[in-house]
């Protein structure tokens, strides 16, 4: 990879949340220029790790493109899908204390990630007071978005308001990210899905056919596109029993 390639501005780069550190910013006398700061792109093919948990962690990855899921292993030694992330998206948030990771990261599909190394941010941060809050709100959101999320799904019994919740929750993201939150591309499997949201597989898939039938939605494998985005967003208050 030739260094202006390193370097390139992908469309994602406008709404990622590592945009702030990306830019050059003064260093005493000096102005460090944004690719002194960045540490490294990595591309990715799908299922190829962005990190595993357990292992140390050198640096904070921003997702230019494609898409991720974080997994942890669960009680009985599976795995439990704590999320999806999207371009923008920031991962290694939850290692800035241990400087370890604490899940694995694996990508969804052909997937490109920034890295901002950890130890280079510490030098700059120690002079530039702006680095520091840039930081700390960094680690404000990403608890934040955390919260919104586990409030999204806490108490929703019902298979079909959890489905719909999530969808709307995705939606909602891209929307937040100026992308066009009418038709979502889930690079997710369904048992991804699934297990994400305490639903077996065949149930989400079930879902998915009840809501084009009942109009919230149209889908093509992994592409849908919202029709009745009130009717889905009501739909997540219902107290059905689960399909």
């Amino acid at each position: 990879m030739t260094e202006s390639s390193r370097h390139a501005v992908f469309p994602a780069c406008a709404l990622c949340d590592l945009r702030p550190l990306c830019r050059p910013v003064q260093h005493g006398a000096e102005v460090l220029p944004s690719a002194r700061i960045l540490r490294h792109r990595r591309t990715l093919r799908r299922g190829g790790y962005v990190f595993r948990m357990g292992e140390p962690c050198h640096s904070l990855c921003a997702i230019c493109s494609g898409s991720v899921r974080t997994s942890v292993l669960s009680a009985d030694g599976g795995a439990q899908v704590t999320g999806f992330q999207f371009c923008g998206d920031l991962l290694g948030m939850g290692a800035l204390g241990t400087h370890e990771h604490r899940c694995d990261a694996v990508a969804l599909e052909l997937t490109v990630v920034c890295e901002i190394s950890f130890l280079r941010l510490e030098e700059i941060a120690e002079h530039v007071p702006a680095v520091q809050r840039t930081l700390i709100h960094l680690m404000s959101d990403e608890l934040a978005r955390g919260q919104d999320m586990l409030l999204t799904f806490l108490g929703r019994k019902s298979a079909s308001a959890r489905l719909a919740a999530y969808l709307g929750a995705v939606a909602q993201r891209l929307e937040q990210r100026g992308l066009r939150p009418e038709e979502v591309c889930l690079s997710m499997s369904r048992s991804d899905i699934g297990n994400y949201l305490g639903l077996a597989k065949e149930t989400v898939s079930r879902l998915f056919t009840r809501f084009a039938h009942d109009g919230l939605l149209r889908f093509q494998a992994r592409r849908f596109w919202l029709t009745n985005p009130a009717r889905l967003a009501a739909l997540t208050d219902s107290q059905d029993l689960p399909v």
